[in-house]
């Protein structure tokens, strides 16, 4: 296989918008760490939500999920940014009761909640009517995410952190939506997004998106 050390991580962006062939074979790729621009010619869908795909004669092995995290992310981020985070409304508002902190802790960053899409009454001794919640995130989810998001809140980070983090658990709920079953052209949809983040090679999360593998490689895997 091919060994070395992991080139130094990129900076994460805030700009805008192995089943198949082992876990064996993942450890031996190369993660793929450029600062060029990368452009894909082809991609084929593996089972695991992974895909397949060939960029300037290198073969790369996508994690879907990762991808589309870091898409995720880089919007939420700008949309926060420019005050335009999308929102959906619930056609019955969702009545939450939160504990005595979460409903304090809510209450004195409930312009936050705002940015990111959410709409919220506060009703008092706990409960809370979701009106609105983020595009981004089906209503089965809303509790769970501002759940999350309540836990970030919690870690006391500057505004401008807490944001980030907040857009990196949207990020992650999001990506897991529509993970799986991906066709062909709707894998090079993703690609082509993820080749307009600055940071294509890692998630908002830290873990790498693709990895590059040789015929080398294949070859030590049959052997």
């Amino acid at each position: 296989g091919i060994t070395g050390a992991l080139p130094s991580r990129p900076p994460i962006s805030t700009r805008s918008p192995t089943t198949l062939l082992g876990a064996g074979m993942m450890r031996t790729a190369v993660v793929l760490v450029l600062a060029t621009p990368m452009e894909f010619s082809s991609a084929m869908p593996l089972v695991g939500g992974y895909v397949l795909a060939q960029s300037g004669g290198r073969s790369m092995l996508v994690d879907m999920r990762r991808a589309k995290e870091r898409i995720l992310y880089d919007s939420y981020m700008a949309m926060i940014g420019a005050g335009s985070m999308a929102s959906q409304r619930l056609l019955f508002p969702e009545r939450l009761t939160l504990s005595e902190d979460d409903f304090v802790l809510l209450s004195e960053n409930e312009v936050e909640f705002a940015a990111l899409g959410f709409e919220l009454n506060l009703v008092g001794d706990g409960v809370v009517e979701l009106n609105a919640i983020p595009s981004s995130i089906v209503g089965e989810q809303a509790d769970e995410v501002l759940y999350e998001l309540l836990r970030e809140v919690e870690s006391g980070d500057v505004a401008e952190h807490m944001r980030s983090n907040m857009a990196r658990v949207m990020a992650v709920k999001g990506s897991r939506l529509s993970s799986k079953g991906i066709t062909a052209e709707e894998a090079m949809e993703v690609l082509q997004h993820l080749c307009a983040c600055d940071n294509y090679s890692f998630s908002p999360s830290g873990k790498a998106i693709m990895a590059e593998f040789t015929i080398e490689d294949i070859k030590a895997k049959l052997n």
